[in-house]
């Protein structure tokens, strides 16, 4: 399982993120609202995911996971991020991680 904790004074970028080859899952990062929020997302129905680290003024460091729009799960799941550099390289390796086993055969 690979799990990757990202904490940060404002609550909106803390969480954990993890990756245990069937499920996606992220904890924290006030998605709905508080630290109840948590989001879990078997890789069948996952698309393709990946990190983005550009920030600026239209622009959010942020993790995507697609859904699969061949079975009707359009649409994206955006979770903002701010990862210090030192994270960076462990959020990029989890984004990689589940976008190959989406690759392989997992998801679309």
């Amino acid at each position: 399982m690979t799990k990757v904790l990202l904490t940060n004074e404002k609550e909106q970028f803390s969480g954990l993120l993890c990756f245990d080859g069937d499920f996606f899952e992220a904890f924290g990062f006030v998605i709905g609202g508080g630290f109840e929020a948590l989001t879990r997302i078997p890789l069948e129905l996952i698309g393709s995911v990946s990190a983005s680290f550009d920030s600026g003024m239209l622009k959010t460091p942020r993790l995507e996971i697609a859904g699969r729009d061949d079975l009707g799960f359009e649409g994206s799941i955006l979770i903002p991020i701010d990862p210090d550099p030192s994270e960076q390289a462990a959020v990029a390796q989890l984004a990689d991680e589940v976008q190959k086993a989406v690759s392989e055969g997992g998801g679309a």
